[in-house]
């Protein structure tokens, strides 16, 4: 079938409960995206009036999908709805003339600008200029990145040649490396204590009240959005802690690990701004990496507050480009008639962590 007929015949549609059927299919979004259709209830089962689920099909066949995440943002005093999203395009229909990507994103634009809601992003670098000059979204930032070593040993065998000699030095590191995360422990918790939960209460809604007001611009952290976030399909193997005092929730941190690389990931982190109550988070966070054998400590984080404690407590910043296994260049375009322009787009208003790059 020839390119031009066949934009006659593209429709764009909101995704159906029919198309459900397609995921897990070999057919279906499994085979180009390994998305299931246990991700794609999960999905929809957050604030389900919002959705945004786009599919473009020929002769009601499916052959793109654009799948939002819609989620309420604090933009000063005010909430409004936002979206984070991505293009599925079936292999057979991509770098053609009709280009199916293009007329997902421009449809998803169309709705959002419709519902004066805000659209935000992590493109890889290749997208990025598209998104700017075609679609008009604005770069923000790149979300930070800091690093932990665990196991010098797993570093120094890159370095030096002579295996033996860097697992001995590896060694004596890892001794002096114990002896300063001996005393890093705040000296006076005063009655706040971190333990592992399984979910999510009434006490944490209390403590996006709280704590909200310290940032501009930030994804509302509720109790509804927390247990949905991460409590999901590909989250099973999240570890979260809590700190509390006083039967009180004064902040958490999410966890994950990827055993195979060796690697620790702390993918959210939210408290009251206490030294005290984030050093002690990050402290049980690095217990917990050890404990699982894990050689480094990743996080994404933005804003100065976490900064200081994280190299407070060995982390370093990483400066260079957008890491190339994780899209965290930062894009977004309000349609708010409402929204302050210079505000929305400052860079130093936004509070970001690697949680909010990951769709499903």
């Amino acid at each position: 079938m020839k390119s031009d007929s066949l934009v006659e015949q593209i429709k764009i549609r909101k995704l159906e409960e029919k198309d459900f059927e397609l995921f897990g299919n070999e057919k279906g979004l499994w085979h180009i995206a390994e998305i299931t259709r246990a991700h794609l209830e999960w999905l929809t089962r957050y604030r389900p009036s919002k959705n945004s689920l786009l599919v473009a099909c020929v002769e009601d066949q499916p052959i793109g999908f654009y799948l939002n995440v819609a989620v309420q943002l604090k933009v000063a005093d005010e909430i409004v709805d936002a979206y984070r999203g991505e293009v599925f395009v079936y292999p057979e229909h991509r770098r053609k003339k009709y280009n199916i990507f293009n007329l997902l994103v421009r449809t998803n634009h169309e709705e959002a600008r419709r519902k004066n809601a805000v659209l935000y992003g992590f493109p890889f670098d290749r997208l990025l200029p598209y998104y700017q000059n075609r679609i008009g979204m604005r770069f923000i930032r790149i979300i930070p990145r800091y690093l932990r070593i665990l196991n010098p040993s797993y570093i120094l065998e890159r370095f030096v040649r002579n295996q033996r000699v860097a697992q001995r030095l590896g060694l004596i590191l890892g001794f002096f490396m114990n002896l300063f995360d001996s005393h890093l422990a705040p000296k006076s918790p005063a009655g706040i204590i971190v333990n592992r939960i399984h979910s999510f209460d009434e006490r944490f809604d209390r403590l996006w009240l709280k704590a909200s007001a310290l940032h501009k611009i930030a994804v509302v952290r509720n109790q509804e959005y927390l247990n949905w976030a991460h409590f999901n399909p590909s989250a099973l193997n999240s570890v979260i802690f809590a700190a509390e005092k006083n039967g009180e929730v004064l902040g958490y941190i999410v966890l994950q690990c990827d055993h195979p690389r060796k690697v620790g990931r702390i993918t959210d982190l939210f408290d009251i701004q206490h030294k005290t109550v984030t050093k002690m988070l990050i402290l049980k966070a690095v217990e917990y990496f050890k404990s699982e054998k894990i050689y480094k400590i990743e996080c994404y984080l933005s804003g100065n507050y976490y900064e200081s404690v994280l190299k407070s407590v060995g982390f370093l910043k990483i400066k260079g480009e957008n890491d190339r296994r994780f899209p965290t260049n930062f894009i977004a375009i309000s349609y708010s008639s409402k929204m302050n322009s210079d505000f929305f787009y400052d860079s130093e208003n936004w509070f970001l962590t690697y949680e909010n790059t990951r769709f499903a």
